[in-house]
């Protein structure tokens, strides 16, 4: 793709603002721009489990600092702003004569409600089709594409159509309809005042900019791209990127003592680190994940490494050392007080960063690795700091690994209640996996306000278990989903919600019991519900549910530019695809070959 700055133009209706566009580690982002930015697309989010907004097309406003300004239909934002500047999708940045803006003939908001019985209000799309758009709503607008690219903008896209009646809709996506997962729809006039309902920001007319606030801004239009909330891998082990895919025919235990700890030790080596890390973390952003809970190794400069590496790449990370002062091979084991003293020195370090993107993340690997000793003492260092420092850990995992810590603490109920007796569940803390928790362990969860991450991928391949998700959602727990490279073999968030859809259909295949013999009826999740737990879920889980998660106005841009039409890539579209289509087939067979752009706080890091 080739930027240019664009020149004056004394022949343009309104002045050009020219953004300076620059080339970092050979991708682009923004600088020196005074104006806002609006993109424009197939702009997807999630407003809760079975609420699903989309907006064909949408516009998300983003400020220069990266954080979201407003989130309209394209026809309101038409019709109340000034775009001064514009980047077309495919093209260079060049300048040509005023054109109006390419106005879609279908603008919809599917809004997937469960328990939703009518959709009032489903409204049709604009009138007046392509032509004239900008005329119709007095809005000044320059294009900076050639005559020719101009022209080839007017044409009506060959997949839109006229605007769905309320019939053909309900014709169409019957099954969201009726109020199942996969998403139900209201009108997309409805979607401009979402703010009032949960969904937002912005409103419509001139009273959804701040006073004072530039009203011109640069339109970043993507066409029929989707624009999705990045991804939050809410569980991934770094450094096991170097082993990502093998040894999947192990169980748990005998996996980490044949490949994880030699591979982890390896990290003693500050270089290597670097290597192994700077790929993990490309890999991950690649793949569409923005935000990123990571286990680091029990190597104090290899941590700081990996803090590092998660900076300079503009991811948003969450990164811990790891601790383990009993239980593993001579090789890979640290004694208590150096890793008290380790981590303390490593939150110390990412802190004086003064950089909110990373976060040190307390990380006892888990019980049967960490002694009382070590417990007490980091869970004294989490809760020193005011909001407390986030805990990660692993929870219930597989049955040895819990029998295991039975033998270990038979003073305490349960493997969660020794976390709880040494002060490391919290609100901002999340546990991996906890597969096998009784009712008394979700209790506890639910008082405490620990997150749950679902790791599906790595439960079915260590041959783990399968967590029962609503069961969890249903007991007032947050969930998230992790990919637990490298017990899961894929980097890919979309793999785990894939697989987080295929755990919760055999859930209800066996009633509430993955194993059978269960007695309560449980509905799968739907893809609308896995795309919940990947984005605002994780969140949650992560305690910055109000900085990211999805576009409402005030939270912070972190977001994905989906091309379904990439060459070479790994599907291909029907010709009468409606946005809600292409949603789910990017869900269910999209790859990092479809994500093109990926935007943390507003910042291009691909």
């Amino acid at each position: 793709m080739n930027y240019d700055r664009p020149p004056n133009n004394k022949d343009c209706a309104a002045q050009l603002t020219c953004l300076a566009v620059f080339q970092t580690n050979s991708r682009m982002e923004y600088g020196g721009g005074a104006r806002s930015r609006a993109f424009k697309g197939l702009v997807v989010h999630s407003l809760g489990m079975g609420k699903l907004q989309i907006l064909d097309p949408g516009v998300i406003g983003v400020s220069p600092q990266g954080v979201i300004e407003f989130i309209e239909d394209w026809p309101t934002f038409a019709s109340t702003r000034t775009v001064v500047s514009r980047e077309l999708h495919h093209e260079s940045v060049t300048p040509a004569a005023v054109a109006p803006p390419p106005v879609c003939d279908t603008t919809l908001t599917l809004m997937a409600q469960a328990g939703a019985e009518d959709l009032s209000g489903v409204g049709g799309g604009v009138g007046g089709g392509v032509g004239g758009g900008a005329e119709r709503h007095g809005t000044p607008v320059v294009s900076e594409s050639s005559s020719e690219e101009a022209e080839e903008q007017a044409r009506p896209p060959k997949r839109r159509r006229r605007a769905a009646t309320f019939d053909e809709m309900v014709e169409r996506f019957p099954a969201p309809l009726a109020g199942g997962g996969g998403g139900a729809a209201s009108s997309s006039s409805s979607s401009s005042s979402s703010s009032s309902s949960g969904g937002g920001g912005g409103g419509s007319g001139s009273g959804s900019h701040d006073e004072g606030a530039p009203r011109g801004v640069h339109l970043v239009d993507m066409g029929r791209k989707l624009i999705l909330p990045g991804f939050v891998d809410g569980h991934a082990h770094a450094p096991q990127y170097a082993i990502v895919g093998t040894g999947m025919d192990l169980p748990l235990l005998e996996w980490l003592e044949k490949y994880t700890f030699p591979t982890e030790a390896k990290f003693a080596c500050a270089s290597f680190a670097r290597r192994i890390y700077s790929s993990s973390v490309r890999r991950h952003l690649d793949c569409g994940t923005t935000t990123c809970s990571y286990f680091a190794t029990i190597h104090l400069e290899a941590s700081k490494v990996l803090a590092d590496v998660v900076e300079h790449e503009g991811m948003r990370g969450f990164v811990g050392k790891v601790c383990m002062d009993r239980n593993s091979k001579p090789y890979y084991v640290e004694s208590t007080e150096d890793s008290a003293a380790d981590s303390r020195a490593f939150a110390d370090y990412v802190l004086q960063k003064k950089n909110d993107l990373v976060t040190p993340v307390v990380t006892p690997r888990f019980v049967p690795s960490c002694t009382p000793e070590l417990m007490q003492a980091l869970g004294d260092l989490s809760r020193e700091h005011s909001p407390p420092l986030p805990v990660q850990s692993h929870l219930s995992e597989s049955v040895n690994e819990c029998e295991w810590v039975k033998g270990l603490h038979p003073d305490c109920e349960n493997y969660a209640a020794v976390y709880d007796k040494y002060g490391l569940l919290h609100s901002r803390s999340y546990m991996a996996h906890c597969v096998h928790c009784c009712g008394a362990e979700r209790e506890l969860l639910a008082s405490s306000g620990t997150g749950v991450i679902h790791c599906p991928n790595s439960n079915f391949s260590l041959s783990s278990g399968i967590l029962n998700v609503r069961r969890m959602l249903a007991e007032g727990i947050k969930v998230g989903l992790g990919t637990d490279v490298s017990g899961g073999y894929s980097c890919s968030m979309l793999d785990a919600m894939r697989q987080a859809i295929t755990a919760s259909k055999m859930v209800a295949i066996g009633k509430g019991d993955a194993m059978g013999g269960g007695s309560t009826a449980v509905e799968p999740l739907s893809f609308s519900d896995v795309f919940h737990l990947a984005t605002v879920g994780g969140a949650q889980c992560l305690g910055i549910e109000d900085k990211i998660g999805n576009f409402v106005a005030g939270k912070e841009f972190d977001a994905l530019i989906v091309d379904p039409s990439v060459e070479g890539g790994p599907f291909d579209l029907g010709e009468d695809d409606s946005a809600l289509d292409v949603f789910q087939r990017f869900i269910f067979t999209g790859d990092d070959r479809n994500i093109e752009r990926v935007y943390v706080r507003g910042k291009r890091v691909k």
